[in-house]
């Protein structure tokens, strides 16, 4: 005789069918589904229960560990500018969930988001990661975590490194003649110490 029992667990995170059935003189597997969403430790059940074969209690020790930190491809750019990367931040649930954003560099690599924010429920956002190296030829790190009481932590690590500057785009100044006119160049230090610039001009 096939027998049918009826599944009871009572975990948000818990997936599978309500009803098992067994049929006769066989074995069967029941599937159940462990979706959580953060880090954690804790002790759950699952139960099966028959009119005529009574009821069956699974105790289940349930042991989550952290998420693993996703590593962003290394970011290049000449001194004086900057690169921009971006990563994509999930709230899987049905409800708002809330955020706050930690940046262990944020000198030289800049998160553009506010450092507490909330997401609508099932949302996907696009942050955008700015790196503006200081230095040349010398790798930059940096740990970006997002927090969640809601959904856990999602971290990512950067890495960045500063190139020898390029060739500016040229600055034409036209005069007619006997007349003077003037341009005026943009220069900033990008280095994080005080540095010392020698300037040349060239006439072709």
């Amino acid at each position: 005789v096939d027998i049918v029992f009826d599944v009871d667990f009572n975990e948000s995170d818990f997936f599978g069918p309500k009803t098992f059935k067994i049929e006769a003189n066989s074995k069967s597997i029941y599937k159940l589904v462990f979706s959580p969403l953060k880090e954690q430790k804790r002790m759950s059940s699952i139960s099966f229960y028959n009119d005529t074969e009574g009821e069956f209690i699974y105790l289940l020790d349930l042991t989550v560990n952290p998420a693993e930190e996703s590593i962003l491809s290394p970011l290049e750019c000449p001194i004086g500018k900057s690169v921009t990367t971006n990563i994509m931040l999930e709230n899987p649930l049905p409800t708002v969930a809330s955020f706050s954003c930690e940046n262990d560099n944020f000198q030289l690599f800049k998160v553009n988001t506010k450092k507490n924010f909330e997401m609508n429920p099932r949302e996907i956002r696009q942050i955008d990661i700015t790196f503006t190296p200081d230095s040349v030829g010398t790798k930059e790190f940096a740990t970006v975590v997002f927090k969640s009481a809601d959904v856990g932590d999602y971290t990512f690590k950067l890495t960045g490194i500063g190139k020898p500057p390029k060739p500016l785009s040229p600055i034409i100044i036209e005069s007619s003649v006997n007349l003077t006119n003037s341009g005026i160049i943009n220069f900033s230090n990008p280095f994080r110490e005080q540095m010392k610039f020698t300037i040349s001009l060239n006439c072709d």
